[in-house]
C-alpha cells in the first residue's frame, strides 16, 4: 500500500553545519572541512541525477572573508569544495558550513518492473524537486496571527493621558489606546510579536518620563487584560521636551497561548505631573510565528 506523506515539520530532515578548516585564497576559493562531505554532496543535495549543485551557506570565517555566504558548492575532494567566488585574504580561523539541502524522505520506486516503474518514476521525482525548492525557501517565521492596528487618529483628545504619578513608579492608561479595544487573537507560546508606536508628547510634558510598551497574553477565560503586564525588551525612549514626536519598534517573544494586548506605559524618574500625548498616533502589533524549517 502507498504511504501518505502528511508534511509534518518533523519529517524533514537537513544535514548538521560543518566545521571550517581552510579556505583558499584562490579564484575559486576551496573550502576544506573537518571530516569528509555528506554523500548528498556528490548527488546534487540527495535528489540524484546531475543537476545544480547544492546550496550551501558559510559563516564566521575571519580573514578570507569573502567566503562568507550562500554558493553552490562543486565538490573537489572527500573533504573540499570550491565556491565560485575570488578569495580577499588568508583564511585565519573560525566558519561554518550549513548545507541547505533537505535529505530525501522517501525513494523513488525501482520494484523491476520497468514499465510500471517508469509510469510513476518522472513525476515522483519531479514532486521531490519542487517539494525541496519550496521548503529551502521557507523563512525561519511566517505571518502567525492577525495584524492589530488598534488606534490610527489624528484627534488630539482620543490618545492617551497619564496622570500624576509618584517617583519612579510607573503608570498605564487603561481607558484610552493602552489596551486594544480587540486584542490580537490566537498568538502560539513561541510567537514573536512585532510591536510599532508613533505618538507626539502633550503641550504640557512636565519633565523627563519614558513611554515604554508593555504587553499581556491572556488565555481565554482566565482573566482581565489588566492584570500583570511585561516590558516589551528595548522599547524606552526617555521624552524631556513638550511637542516631540517618537517612534518605538521592538520585538516580544511570547511564552503563553491566547489574547495579546499591547499598549504604552510611562516611568517617571523625577518629575510629577499628568503626562500625557497627543496628536496623530499609531500602534500596530504583528505576529510571526516560527516555521521549525531550518536554515
Amino acid at each position: 500500500m502507498s504511504t501518505v506523506y502528511d508534511g509534518k515539520a518533523g519529517n524533514i530532515t537537513t544535514e548538521s553545519p560543518l566545521t571550517v578548516t581552510g579556505a583558499s585564497n584562490t579564484n575559486p576559493i576551496v573550502i576544506t572541512v573537518s571530516g569528509s562531505l555528506p554523500a548528498e554532496f556528490y548527488t546534487s543535495g540527495g535528489l540524484g541525477g546531475t543537476v545544480a549543485a547544492p546550496q550551501v551557506d558559510i559563516a564566521g570565517i575571519v580573514g578570507n572573508t569573502a567566503a562568507n555566504g550562500i554558493w553552490p558548492a562543486t565538490p573537489t575532494g572527500a573533504s573540499t569544495f570550491s565556491i565560485p567566488v575570488a578569495g580577499n585574504g588568508v583564511y585565519v580561523t573560525g566558519g561554518t558550513v550549513q548545507p541547505l539541502y533537505l535529505k530525501s524522505l522517501y525513494n523513488a520506486p525501482s520494484d523491476g518492473d520497468l514499465a510500471n516503474e517508469a509510469s510513476v518514476d518522472t513525476w515522483i521525482k519531479a514532486t521531490g524537486d519542487r517539494c525541496q525548492f519550496l521548503a529551502s525557501r521557507l523563512g525561519a517565521y511566517k505571518w502567525g496571527a492577525t495584524l492589530a492596528e488598534p488606534i490610527a487618529v489624528d484627534d488630539p483628545t482620543a490618545v492617551a493621558q497619564w496622570t500624576s504619578a509618584a517617583v519612579g513608579s510607573i503608570n498605564t492608561d487603561t481607558a484610552l489606546i493602552a489596551w486594544p479595544p480587540t486584542p490580537v487573537t490566537g498568538v502560539v507560546a513561541g510567537d514573536l510579536a512585532e510591536v510599532f508606536f508613533r505618538a507626539s508628547t502633550s503641550n504640557n510634558w512636565p519633565g523627563l518620563g519614558q513611554v515604554s510598551l508593555r504587553f499581556q497574553v491572556v488565555v481565554p477565560g482566565a482573566g482581565s487584560l489588566f492584570g500583570s503586564t511585561f516590558k516589551v525588551p528595548f522599547s524606552g525612549v526617555n521624552m524631556g521636551a513638550t511637542n516631540i514626536p517618537f517612534t518605538i519598534h521592538a520585538w516580544a517573544s511570547l511564552g503563553f497561548s491566547g489574547l495579546l494586548a499591547v499598549g504604552p506605559s510611562i516611568r517617571v524618574p523625577a518629575t510629577t505631573g499628568t503626562y500625557g500625548l497627543w496628536g496623530d498616533a499609531l500602534l500596530s502589533v504583528r505576529v510571526w510565528r516560527p516555521t521549525s524549517m531550518p536554515q
